[in-house]
């Protein structure tokens, strides 16, 4: 009888071992949100976490900032430096001494993640002044509202015992409002976007094929952004994406490996399409009816609403639009006339409510126009 209850608690044991292994998510925190900055699923989204990687989407912020108020140029060549050539970790071939346009060495940065290339790039934008940039890469987080999400000690990621610098750290939420804001650098998205390209070392060692780390390029509408790794961050990533209209950004931190990191964004993206779409309700190039006209050269008006409304929203919204026109209009009818208006209702509950305009003019009908210059005339 204690041989049998013995088998029977091991039984027990690893029963609570293995669903409890299975239950635990392969991930320290995860979130899904738009460009708006509503948040669709979460999970420990304020957890503070090691940013690794991911931490150089703020450097290369920060470097296109300095080229917007053009103190620098994408052009610019970069002449290595003793330091730069010693960073170690994920890295492009280079050698103190060596040449690189700036925009070569962005690439670097943002397809392949390499470290040497990330210090470069902050090294030559602070003319040296590594504190001073590290400044600006914080700064930045409170414009975007992420003060207290993200902290930033090194312009790569790379752990305090590779740096003799803090550890960058942030949260999954804080991760979040950086890739909004990464995302309207329309150049910035174009380069991260690449799955490969090539770089030339102005010093005529050759070209430097580069790979993209971020293996979900194209999977789901994605187009960007950053992965990031190292032993004590784990696997982290965040993406942009955008499938059937709908932008939305995903972050997930602390994965055990690449692959699990990758498969957990795809579930959670495949998840949300399922249950939410993006509607076009209300669009000023769309019309949401006719009005009549009396005596013009067109039978018929369209009339379109006078503000949008589109919108990421669940597939089971209740949508109405109620729509109150004039039944005829007399010709001439002058662009942007007011004809009607309109009513949205999500659920039972108005979010908008506009006007009903023409956007197009109608003329008199020209069998009328020529009566009338005839009554002139006589």
């Amino acid at each position: 009888m204690k041989k049998i209850l013995g088998i029977l608690f091991c039984i027990m044991l690893l029963s609570i071992t293995v669903f409890g292994a299975e239950a635990k998510p392969p991930y320290k925190a995860i979130l899904l949100g738009d460009e708006k900055g509503k948040i669709y699923y979460s999970e420990n989204a304020d957890m503070i976490h090691p940013l690794a990687s991911v931490t150089k989407v703020m450097t290369i912020m920060v470097v296109f900032d300095e080229i917007e108020k053009g103190r620098v140029k994408l052009t610019d060549k970069v002449k290595i430096s003793t330091k730069v050539a010693s960073i170690g970790g994920s890295r492009i071939y280079l050698k103190r001494g060596d040449v690189f346009v700036l925009e070569d060495l962005i690439k670097a940065t943002a397809i392949y993640s390499a470290n040497n290339a990330a210090y470069a790039i902050a090294e030559y934008v602070s003319n040296g002044d590594m504190d001073s940039f590290i400044k600006k890469m914080n700064k930045k987080a409170k414009e975007i509202g992420a003060d207290g999400e993200l902290e930033f000690h090194t312009p790569n990621g790379l752990p305090p015992h590779m740096t003799k610098k803090g550890m960058d750290i942030g949260t999954a939420k804080g991760i979040y409002k950086m890739s909004i804001a990464a995302e309207k650098y329309k150049k910035y998205m174009e380069i991260a976007s690449m799955k490969y390209e090539n770089i030339t070392n102005g010093s005529g060692d050759g070209t430097i094929r580069l790979r993209n780390r971020n293996h979900l390029l194209g999977k789901e509408g994605v187009y960007g952004i950053k992965t990031g790794n190292h032993s004590k961050a784990g696997y982290n990533i965040t993406v942009v994406s955008n499938k059937d209209d709908a932008k939305i950004f995903t972050v997930v931190l602390g994965s055990p490996t690449y692959k699990i990191r990758d498969k957990s964004a795809l579930e959670i993206m495949e998840k949300f399409h399922q249950n939410y779409n993006y509607r076009k309700i209300a669009d000023k190039n769309i019309a949401l009816g006719k009005v009549a006209v009396f005596s013009g050269d067109k039978e018929y008006i369209e009339v379109y609403p006078d503000k949008e409304y589109k919108k990421i929203l669940p597939k089971d919204t209740d949508i109405k639009i109620n729509i109150k026109r004039n039944k005829m209009v007399i010709a001439p009818v002058s662009a942007g006339k007011v004809l009607g208006e309109y009513r949205i209702t999500i659920n039972g509950s108005i979010v908008q409510t506009g006007k009903l305009i023409t956007k197009e003019p109608v003329k008199l009908s020209l069998s009328l126009t020529k009566y009338f210059k005839n009554k002139k005339a006589e």
